[in-house]
């Protein structure tokens, strides 16, 4: 008689907290987890003699103009106007943004999309009531939250922001580390998110692109700790979990419960770069029939 294997189970998925309060989703025992590294984010420097006057002046100046006057922003106006406000099944009530990035520290990419940002929500203003705009960093400065605050949003310590994810909200996080955008998909399914192009993740390895570049630290484009340049963004959520089916799954159950397109580009900085929109899709909506027109180039 042929022996028999037993069949192992299968190991549950946990979200481990690491010493920057972002939470990560993964698969395997909770101690092998815990003894990983996950590298720690502190608040960034506030540069000397900058003041809340001066940057909100910089940002009107030299951000939110030239987002506003670019193509970028005039083709994603009418992907709203056009695409997701007539949708009489999409109700947002609140906004969550993940992983923004220090705006005073100087870094482009963070400003402009923060401008970006500020845009969208003027958009869906129009026929959504969004009283609630939630922010989380860890390397957020004390200036940071001032601006922010200075515009009528609210900054929460992490992880608290996570928990703000419900069906009726707009998830901001542009190229989000993949664990943590993982964990916070895994918490609800927002009703509309631009983030990193989950194909990437599902159908690709799953690794951070810092160690695709095998320098152990960020690539472009990517959050992690580290000195800051254009193009090597240093935002808040870096840290090496392992990496598995788990992230995979709830990146394909959101992309199987939504339509998506992609973010139009911005000429001047390459934050709109492998970005995607996702907005939860109607009953008329065939996700396999929207898999197969992505796979063939029928739709971007």
């Amino acid at each position: 008689m042929a022996k028999r294997h037993k069949k192992q189970p299968q190991q549950k998925r946990q979200q481990i907290t690491d010493e920057s309060g972002w939470t990560h989703v993964t698969r395997g025992p909770k101690k092998a987890i815990d003894s990983q590294h996950l590298t720690p984010l502190r608040p960034e420097k506030i540069p000397p003699g900058l003041t809340l006057d001066k940057f909100s002046e910089k940002f009107q100046k030299n951000y939110s103009g030239h987002w506003q006057a670019s193509s970028c922003c005039k083709d994603l106006c009418r992907i709203f106007e056009q695409q997701i406000l007539p949708l009489e099944y999409i109700i947002i009530t609140n906004c969550v943004c993940l992983g923004l990035g220090s705006m005073t520290t100087g870094l482009d990419s963070s400003s402009y999309e923060m401008a970006a940002l500020i845009f969208m929500l003027e958009i869906l203003g129009r026929k959504h009531n969004i009283p609630e705009v939630f922010f989380q960093d860890p390397v957020f400065n004390a200036l940071d939250d001032a601006f922010l605050c200075s515009l009528g949003y609210t900054v929460l310590s992490s992880p608290s922001a996570i928990s703000k994810i419900n069906s009726s909200t707009f998830l901001f996080a542009p190229h989000l580390e993949f664990t943590v955008y993982a964990t916070a998909l895994e918490t609800a399914i927002p009703a509309l998110c631009i983030g990193s192009d989950m194909n990437a993740y599902i159908n690709g390895p799953c690794h951070t692109q810092r160690e695709e570049r095998g320098e152990g630290e960020r690539g472009e484009g990517e959050r992690g700790e580290g000195e800051r340049g254009e193009g090597e963004r240093g935002k808040g959520e870096r840290g090496k979990g392992e990496r598995g089916e788990g992230e995979r799954e709830v990146f394909q159950h959101y992309m199987n419960s939504t339509v998506s397109k992609v973010m139009p580009d911005f000429d001047r900085n390459p934050w709109c770069n492998s970005m995607r929109i996702y907005w939860l899709r109607g009953d008329d909506d065939n996700p396999k029939e929207r898999e197969r027109q992505y796979s063939d180039g029928e739709i971007e």
